[in-house]
């Protein structure tokens, strides 16, 4: 009883209940931070356990796409509202069906609802973000995009959602952001920032508009 100990010894004229009480509500304060610190930490976790078995996924089934193409393409399905039958149909021609097995179909249905549910709570977090230089967010937004914009040709093709011109404007342009790694001439400086930042935007805004008209 430390606290309350040093109260005792000090001049300050207040009750041993008062002490108490601000004693437990500490305790109260401490638990709850702790409680939300470790429901972070796990959310954390998660996040990571995504990614890193997406990654695992593609390995095991010699995918020649990588992470960012990947969830790029998923995000692309999910930001269309499709019907969750669907989903189905477009993973099993975007992968090898026959190698996929039960525990995939599981994680690839827990990612989809995880994109899904990220979009819905506006708190989507592209994998292109985590990318430590401006070369390689570029060369990962690049994929990403690559990979939304094949998705979009299909359900457009397949009539899954109603074509418009402003869906038409996006395949092109996430078509030629998909060529970054090729073409674009990277050089290390702010102009690599500013054109990622600005690239970022666009197409952000854009998945955004994608989800919000097809729902």
């Amino acid at each position: 009883m430390l606290l309350i100990d040093d109260f005792r010894s000090s001049s300050c004229s207040v009750s041993l209940d008062i002490i108490v009480n601000n004693k437990y509500l500490l305790s109260y304060i401490y638990y709850n931070i702790s409680i939300n610190i470790n429901l972070l930490e796990r959310h954390k976790e998660t996040m990571n356990l995504s990614s890193n078995d997406l990654i695992a996924l593609l390995e095991d089934l010699d995918s020649p796409f990588t992470a960012h193409e990947s969830e790029g393409y998923f995000s692309g399905l999910v930001s269309c509202n499709l019907e969750k039958g669907l989903y189905s149909i477009e993973l099993n021609k975007y992968f090898d069906y026959q190698k996929l097995k039960l525990d995939h179909y599981e994680f690839l249905e827990k990612y989809i609802i995880e994109l899904s549910t990220k979009l819905n709570e506006k708190s989507f977090s592209p994998s292109f973000d985590t990318e430590v230089t401006d070369k390689k967010k570029l060369i990962a937004l690049g994929q990403w995009s690559k990979g939304y914009s094949l998705a979009i040709s299909i359900v457009l093709d397949k009539k899954y959602i109603k074509n418009n011109l402003e869906l038409q404007e996006i395949i092109h342009d996430f078509e030629e952001i998909g060529k970054i790694e090729d073409e674009y001439n990277f050089n290390s400086s702010d102009e690599d920032k500013r054109h990622y930042d600005n690239i970022r935007d666009y197409v952000l805004t854009s998945v955004n508009y994608v989800f919000a008209k097809t729902k």
